[in-house]
């Protein structure tokens, strides 16, 4: 079983001209060159570049769902994991597990997600611990993606 990573984020900046998309995709490909680097490369960076009322706009599912398709990903045995409320609602139900990192003093209403982490090293940690991974111990019951919200 591979495991995937995915990043996915709205950039409406774009469609209002704050950034070019040159721009944005420089800074994502510097993103994953600093997240492969230490070793948690990132297999794709979906993008949002519209304002509100589309399909990939979140809480909408619909970059999630195009990851999906696009990677074969089965929904179920995968993690979200963001920082905003629109990211856990994108998730819904057809994840294995729904994990906010509330790395502000005051942290949002979040409904239901499955588990909160300080920051990204620490969503890490809770999900390894949730899939049984303990000193490099690998079990065959455990989540195959990771879906990474910004």
């Amino acid at each position: 079983m591979q495991d995937l990573s995915f990043c996915r984020n709205d950039q409406r900046g774009v469609v209002r001209q704050k950034v070019q998309r040159e721009e944005l995709d420089c800074i994502h490909n510097d993103l994953l060159q600093l997240f492969s680097a230490a070793g948690a490369p990132i297999t794709h960076i979906y993008v949002c570049p519209h304002e509100s009322g589309c399909e990939c706009r979140k809480p909408e599912p619909g970059m999630l769902l195009r990851a999906a398709e696009e990677h074969s990903i089965d929904l179920h045995a995968s993690w979200i994991v963001g920082d905003s409320a629109t990211d856990i609602q994108a998730a819904g139900e057809q994840v294995a597990g729904r994990l906010f990192i509330h790395n502000t003093a005051v942290a949002p209403s979040i409904e239901c997600p499955d588990l909160k982490a300080k920051d990204l090293p620490d969503a890490v940690k809770l999900i390894l611990e949730m899939e049984g991974i303990h000193a490099g111990k690998k079990t065959t019951n455990r989540s195959q993606h990771t879906l990474i919200e910004s």
